[in-house]
């Protein structure tokens, strides 16, 4: 599963480069690249089930170029192998809602960029709360949690602003604002400035 993995990451790195010099149609090639390597059937059976990120970047920059029907369905394979990925984990382990609620918020984002701000609202809002009442004991997933709240209050915000509802955007920006930094998987501080310029734009 390594080698596989190693490879499809090879290629998603190729994809941001793509996409960080503005070519999305070449980005976005490199990325059905490397989410066909996790779809071939000679590929381990962890390799299938992990790594959703692939089909959910791939859906993210499909919906940023307009191509929403190759999106919906980026996004439902990727959704797919989220569920192959909670089968994995014992019954009751929180790290299956987890799995789930970071589906929820890649989801909500996607909408998002589909210019379906209501609906983006009204998935991250919901999907929020629930993150918010899950009880988490480990320090690792505790990371994960962090990381996966401040995304959606990130998308509920930016919902708010685009519908016009300031005073809830106000409010889930300072909540997230609020919350410890968590370097889970990405930038501390890149979030914490978007959320300062949502907070302003509030």
């Amino acid at each position: 599963p390594g080698l596989w993995s190693l490879w499809a990451r090879g290629r998603v790195r190729v994809a941001i480069a793509h996409a960080q010099q503005g070519e999305v149609d070449r980005a976005i090639h490199a990325l059905r690249s490397a989410a066909a390597l996790r779809d071939d059937p000679r590929a381990p059976s962890a390799v299938r089930s992990s790594d959703s990120w692939v089909w959910f970047n791939l859906a993210f920059w499909e919906a940023q170029a307009g191509q929403h029907a190759a999106a919906e369905r980026s996004l439902a394979a990727g959704l797919k192998a989220d569920e192959e990925s909670i089968k994995l984990l014992p019954e009751g382990d929180v790290r299956r809602a987890m799995v789930d609620a970071e589906g929820r918020s890649r989801r909500a984002r996607i909408k998002l960029t589909q210019v379906d701000s209501a609906a983006a609202y009204d998935l991250a809002s919901t999907s929020a709360r629930q993150l918010e009442q899950l009880s988490i004991a480990s320090e690792d997933v505790t990371a994960q949690w962090r990381r996966t709240l401040q995304d959606l209050l990130g998308t509920e915000t930016e919902a708010a602003l685009r519908l016009g509802r300031y005073s809830e955007a106000e409010a889930t920006a300072r909540l997230a604002m609020a919350m410890p930094l968590s370097s889970f998987a990405g930038d501390p501080l890149r979030g914490l400035s978007t959320r300062q310029v949502q907070l302003a734009y509030a």
